[in-house]
C-alpha cells in the first residue's frame, strides 16, 4: 500500500493514498455502524465510512431511539463482515478524529449503500451531521 504523509497540528500521520482498493483483514472490531478497526498493511487502523452516517451507540447516543438504531446498525455490520470479504478504498483524507475516511465494500457491494438501503444509515458527504432523535 502507498502511504501519504500528512501533518496535522504538528503531528505526522501516515494515511493510505486514495485510488486503489486495499484488502483489509482481519477486521479487529466493529466500533459502531460506520466506524471500524482493522488491519491495513499490518497496522491497526480506525476507518470511518466516507459515504454513510449511522446513529451513535453507547454514551454518544442522544436518546433511547438513537441508541436502539445505532445498535441495530452495528449488529448488521457485524453480521455482514463475519463471513464476507472486506475491501477498503481510502479517500486519502482523515476525519476530525483522525480516522481514515474510506469507502468500504463487502463482497464487492458498497457497505454505505447497503446500510442506507436497509434503513440503518443516511447518505453522508462530510457535511454537518443531523441528529437522529427527532427523526423516524
Amino acid at each position: 500500500m502507498r502511504w501519504l504523509l500528512l501533518l496535522l497540528a504538528g503531528v505526522a500521520l501516515l494515511v493510505p493514498r486514495p485510488g486503489s482498493a486495499e484488502t483489509a483483514g482481519p477486521l479487529l472490531r466493529v466500533l459502531d455502524g460506520d466506524t471500524y478497526e482493522l488491519l491495513l498493511e499490518g497496522f491497526p487502523t480506525r476507518v470511518r465510512l466516507a459515504n454513510a452516517d449511522t446513529p451513535e451507540t453507547g454514551s454518544r447516543a442522544q436518546c433511547a431511539q438513537e441508541l436502539d438504531w445505532g445498535n441495530r446498525a452495528t449488529d448488521f455490520v457485524r453480521e455482514q463482515v463475519n463471513t464476507r470479504t472486506v475491501a477498503v478504498f481510502p479517500t486519502g483524507k482523515l476525519d476530525k478524529y483522525r480516522r481514515v475516511l474510506a469507502t468500504v465494500t463487502i463482497d464487492g457491494e458498497d457497505l454505505g449503500g447497503l446500510l442506507v438501503r436497509n434503513g440503518l444509515a443516511r447518505w453522508y458527504g462530510g457535511e454537518r451531521r443531523r441528529g437522529w432523535c427527532e427523526e423516524r
